[in-house]
């Protein structure tokens, strides 16, 4: 069982890893190369080489699930930010004899977008749809395009009614009719890809570690509690 490897325990930690006789590591690591959520990766942390001695390393911390065959990142259990909107969590068991991790998919999602378009609709398509699946989720109302204002409240009305946790409505105003989809997804960016661009913008050495400072920042808001 490995630490979280910080300055003050990185020769304990290297030490322990080299003289180990271990076959199996399960920490809390920060490895370079392997993707944080999607579209962030890491530039920092220890080399992912350092493993190549284990059959497995398994490890936390990032919220995105991948592997390289040796070093294995789990994942969430669930969903936490808008970063891990439509990235699959779930939970692992390893099976100590055949060294398998088997992966159980977690069916639950906390954050959903809703495309509006009213001229593709009519008042019975949007009032009969079942929006039972918004219950206690976190939704993003993407307007594609709006030209019913009644039509819209309604839908609003009966997202409120399907009891969501919160709701947010992302409308944009320049003309929608010629934009890819990954264009409009972008329009409803997540808080950490809104301060990832931010510094990109900035002229400033060292913007990989101001981006972490960022995100740890970001996360550790998260966690404080409003009185």
């Amino acid at each position: 069982m490995m630490p979280w490897i910080c300055e003050e325990n990185y020769g304990e930690c290297m030490k322990a890893i080299k003289n180990t006789q271990c076959q199996i590591l399960m920490g809390h690591l920060e490895v370079k190369g392997f993707e944080q959520h999607i579209g962030s990766w890491s530039h920092d942390g220890v080399e992912a080489k350092l493993f190549d001695k284990f059959d497995m390393a398994m490890s936390g911390h990032f919220h995105h699930k991948s592997d390289n065959g040796t070093v294995y990142y789990l994942g969430n259990p669930y969903e936490i930010t808008w970063s891990d909107y439509k990235d699959p969590r779930g939970f692992h068991i390893f099976d100590t004899d055949k060294r398998e991790l088997e992966y159980i998919q977690n069916p639950y999602r906390m954050f959903r977008k809703f495309y509006y378009d009213d001229s593709e609709e009519t008042f019975e398509s949007l009032t009969e749809k079942d929006y039972s699946e918004y219950e206690n989720t976190y939704v993003k109302v993407v307007i594609q395009k709006k030209t019913n204002p009644f039509w819209f409240d309604t839908v609003l009305d009966k997202l409120y009614t399907a009891n969501v946790a919160n709701l947010v409505v992302v409308e944009n105003f320049s003309d929608l009719e010629f934009m890819e989809d990954d264009e409009l997804i972008d329009e409803a960016q997540d808080t950490l890809t809104i301060l990832s661009k931010y510094v990109d913008t900035l002229n400033v050495e060292n913007k990989t570690e101001l981006n972490s400072l960022m995100t740890d920042l970001y996360n550790e808001a998260l966690t404080v509690e409003t009185v």
